[in-house]
């Protein structure tokens, strides 16, 4: 029954839908609808304590992220047997994911043949290839682009069924054969040399960059092949191959490795010199034993923002992209690169858990990323019904035209509030601020009018009839005022001309993100000169 109702739950939505679907629906889930269901007739169940074991590494790494930022996340079991989806609680609702908690999620990101296409008329660095169904087309377009090649399935097997490089024709004729298996269509493409990296987009904004090596030792002029290996199996960050529940793994000495030492004129019991690198296993695969060595602080500026334009070509909050290049500290414009293929539910832990360098926070982004859509409230204060949607849905048609007509009379004023509070460290925090104050009980305002520059605006309601407003603008400003609340006093609200400056208790929780500290003497006066500046008697809406 499990084989039956694991493909069943993950068709809802439907593959046709799921490409434009946002992940966290809003107004309707039929997913909660069917977990509910089955919930009641005890054939699934949802659980807070589950064993590491349990979990893959990039779906730990949200739990223990979740758990610190004091979000409920439930494991869902089927059968009495742990899957892959998981609950999360904002307040009281509740929204799924699998794996990780994307927002939007692209169905074809995996497929080779469509990242490929899409980069390419897009402008962006990819080998030249091609994708068949036909064996025989295959090969002689490998003949076409001239040796050596790399022929691999058009959807992912985790570097299985993928032979690069392929140099001769009896190489090609078995590579082809071995992809075409896996799934009938492959991809032929020109086999590009370098250093492969796993580059990982958050919010097409964060960009991680992890460098990936096949599995080897480095010689010491004492120890023998076996022993280096035993050495380096003995980190306690790695597990057996089979330990899902790990981003490292052992070096298994087999035939793979074996063959791999004979063709460096090798063997398990040779002693290599000091320094000398001895390569293990012909594919760079984490499960084989490789490490990860981090590279984000290294990545080149023109590099890292042409993956923020690449994730946009996608227009999805999560992609990981495995790129080929020579040096991530140079511009991908000054040296033969390319993305070879993209993952919509990328391995986020070989960024949190390399063998080498600065582990980053990326379930931290990414938990930011989620946080910050307005979709997703930490604990609604104000009651959502249908005629509150039916309200907000006509206040939408309503409020642009209103808004532009009494601006273009001048009786409102779209300078900006008066109240400066401090300006933005980086741009780059305003999401990780966002997803803060969230947490802390603020929610995005749908409804407001837009002081010219803003981006970005929020409120947290202080008491019945008050409330705490802060806008954030492109600059990097964030200004904030006290006002009515439109719930409880509407037209006070919409009439108010004299705001009141919010206390520097109510804003401490920005300063860690402000250049400006909020008890400055800069933001008293701000204050003070905004204050007189009101009486000139502008109406602020």
């Amino acid at each position: 029954m499990e084989t039956f109702l694991l493909p069943m739950l993950k068709m809802i939505p439907l593959p046709a839908l799921r490409r434009t679907m946002p992940r966290f629906p809003r107004f309707f889930s039929p997913i909660h609808w069917l977990y509910s269901a089955l919930e009641m007739v005890r054939v699934i169940r949802f659980k807070t304590d589950c064993p590491q074991t349990e979990h893959y590494p990039r779906s730990w790494l949200i739990l223990e992220e979740a758990r610190r930022r004091g979000l409920v996340v439930e494991h869902l079991h089927i059968l009495g047997k742990p899957s892959t989806e998981y609950r999360v609680y904002f307040g009281s609702r509740r929204f799924y994911f699998d794996i990780l908690p994307t927002r939007v999620i692209h169905d074809q990101l995996d497929d080779k043949a469509f990242v490929k296409k899409k980069l390419k008329r897009a402008g962006f660095p990819v080998p030249e290839g091609r994708a068949f169904w036909s064996r025989r087309h295959g090969r002689a377009y490998a003949r076409d682009l001239k040796f050596p090649v790399a022929v691999k399935p058009t959807n992912g097997t985790r570097s299985q069924h993928v032979t690069a490089p392929v140099e001769n024709e009896n190489a090609l004729q078995e590579a082809v054969n071995r992809a075409a298996r896996y799934g009938g269509r492959f991809m032929v493409e020109h086999y590009l040399p370098g250093e492969l990296y796993r580059v990982t987009v958050v919010n097409q904004a964060q960009v991680f960059a992890t460098h990936r090596l096949a599995p080897h030792v480095i010689g010491d002029g004492r120890h023998t092949v076996a022993e280096l290996i035993k050495q380096k199996n003995q980190d306690p960050r790695r597990g057996n191959t089979d330990a899902k529940h790990h981003t490292l793994h052992r070096i298994a000495i087999n035939d793979a490795t074996v063959g791999a030492l004979t063709v460096q004129r090798l063997t398990l019991d040779a002693i290599p010199p000091a320094a000398q690198w001895v390569l293990l296993y012909h594919k760079r695969s984490c499960g084989a034993g490789g490490d990860l060595i981090e590279r984000t602080p290294e990545l080149h500026p023109e590099t890292r923002e042409m993956f923020r334009h690449a994730a946009r070509v996608f227009g999805v909050d999560l992609v990981g992209f495995d790129f080929i290049a020579e040096d991530l500290g140079r511009s991908y414009r000054q040296q033969r690169c390319g993305i070879i293929e993209a993952n919509s539910l990328p391995f986020i832990d070989f960024h949190a858990a390399p063998s080498q360098g600065q582990p980053q926070p990326i379930a931290q982004a990414l938990w930011d990323s989620v946080l910050v859509d307005p979709r997703a409230h930490i604990g609604n204060v104000v009651l959502r019904s249908w005629s509150h949607t039916f309200m907000n849905v006509a206040l939408r048609l309503i409020v642009p035209p209103v808004r532009w007509l009494l601006t273009s009379v001048k009786i409102v004023d779209t300078s900006r509030q008066p109240f400066l509070i401090g300006k933005l460290c980086s741009i780059e925090m305003a999401a990780h601020m966002i997803a803060q104050l969230k947490i802390e009980g603020f929610e995005h305002i749908h409804l407001a009018w837009e002081d010219a520059g803003q981006v970005a605006t929020l409120r947290k309601l202080l008491n019945d009839e008050r409330q705490l407003h802060l806008r954030i603008f492109e600059d990097g400003e964030v200004r904030g005022h006290v006002e009515y609340a439109p719930e409880s006093r509407p037209f006070d609200h919409l009439l108010e001309r004299h705001f009141v400056p919010p206390e520097a208790s109510l804003i401490a929780p920005l300063q860690f993100y402000l250049t400006i500290p909020v008890a400055s003497s800069a933001v008293r006066d701000t204050i003070e000169t905004a204050a007189a500046a009101q009486e000139a008697g502008v109406v602020k809406c």
